[in-house]
């Protein structure tokens, strides 16, 4: 069970962690009139609402904790795109 949560936690992670980096680079959400606690909620809410599909549909990881930051880094860069 705790590796089960463990591991919903890492994905809810890397979701979040893309979400973020895309609503970081939207242009109309950018503006000085949006706070960073609401592009940081909203980056939240979408998160809530799409990991518990990824979750059910089976989202490997793999390795170590370095491994763990390549992904990181990989969903963050895909973010940015």
């Amino acid at each position: 069970m705790l590796a089960n949560l463990d591991h919903q936690v890492l994905v809810f992670f890397l979701i979040f962690a893309r979400c973020m980096a895309l609503i970081e680079t939207l242009p109309v959400v950018t503006s000085s009139g949006i706070p960073f606690a609401a592009r940081a909620g909203l980056a939240f809410f979408t998160t809530s609402v799409v990991s518990p599909g990824i979750v059910a549909a089976g989202y490997p990881i793999h390795g170590s904790g370095s491994d763990y930051v390549i992904l990181l880094a990989a969903e963050i860069m895909v973010g940015l795109i």
